[in-house]
């Protein structure tokens, strides 16, 4: 006999147990165990590209760490916006800079080239507008330049957000003086160079759709020459193929690497999909 306790009404309520039933009540929940086990065993993985499989992310991946990679010039800060121009020694071209305060604590980072060929995805440009409102900056947040190299950022929660740009690295302090995430620390950021394409062999749209792929089967293998003009010149058309289906990459490679890290953080969600923790 079980007894129950029901808080309610503050009564003992008495049950009586019918015999085998807490067996049977077992021997299904092995069972339900059981099936959710092979139903996640049974997921075919072929479907989910693994970061070599993937063609962004192998080649992220690869790139040479530098610390001096990038410098800067044209430095601001005042009223809530941190700007500058980026220079990639690398690549040798140019990236904008924004770090913007915004209202309720928040803040904003934005990089893009200065003068692309196609122009990304910008929640800044007319087109975005007006699908949602962009908060408004915070001009009452306190913006410091603290040398010649470094911003910062301080909020009326105490909180500051410290900006290098020798090397570009970005930290975010809490009200404690506590060091609670950063950007860039380990110098992976990165913006693929955008490639004008060379149509060497005069082929039609649906020819280029076609073209099997070279490595393994997932994506094409390519060469890229980085002139003094700073142009990426592609020595085939970029093409990326999984599971029967191809990307003709009209626009040429366009991803964006880079590092975060948050410090004395057990649990962090909304992590990308080629996030590597």
């Amino acid at each position: 006999q079980t007894y129950i306790f029901n808080s309610c009404t503050l009564n003992f309520v008495k049950l009586r147990v019918i015999p085998g039933l807490i067996t049977r009540l077992v021997m299904i929940a092995k069972l339900l165990v059981w099936n959710l086990i092979i139903l996640s065993e049974s997921v075919l993985k072929s479907k989910f590209k693994t970061c070599k499989e993937s063609g962004f992310c192998d080649r992220n991946y690869h790139q040479k760490l530098q610390e001096n990679r990038f410098s800067a010039k044209n430095i601001k800060c005042s009223g809530g916006i941190i700007s500058a121009i980026l220079q990639d020694h690398i690549l040798k071209n140019e990236l904008v800079f924004y770090a913007m305060a915004v209202e309720n604590n928040r803040f904003r980072i934005h990089m893009t080239e200065l003068d692309p060929t196609f122009p990304r995805f910008d929640v800044f440009k007319d087109g975005w507008k007006s699908l949602q409102q962009e908060p408004p900056i915070s001009h009452s947040v306190i913006t410091e330049q603290l040398s010649l190299h470094s911003c910062s950022f301080t909020f009326s929660t105490n909180y500051v957000i410290l900006i290098s740009f020798s090397p570009l690295k970005i930290e975010i302090y809490n009200e404690k003086k506590e060091l609670v995430m950063s950007f860039n620390s380990n110098n992976t950021f990165y913006i693929e160079p955008q490639i004008r394409k060379i149509n060497t062999h005069n082929m039609d749209d649906e020819l280029l759709r076609d073209t099997p792929s070279t490595d393994s089967g997932n994506f094409s293998s390519h060469e890229f020459e980085i002139t003094e003009e700073n142009e990426a010149i592609e020595h085939s058309i970029p093409v990326e193929s999984f599971d029967g289906h191809t990307d003709s990459l009209p626009h040429g490679y366009q991803a964006v690497s880079f590092d975060s890290t948050f410090h004395n953080f057990s649990h962090i969600y909304g992590l990308p999909e080629h996030g590597d923790t």
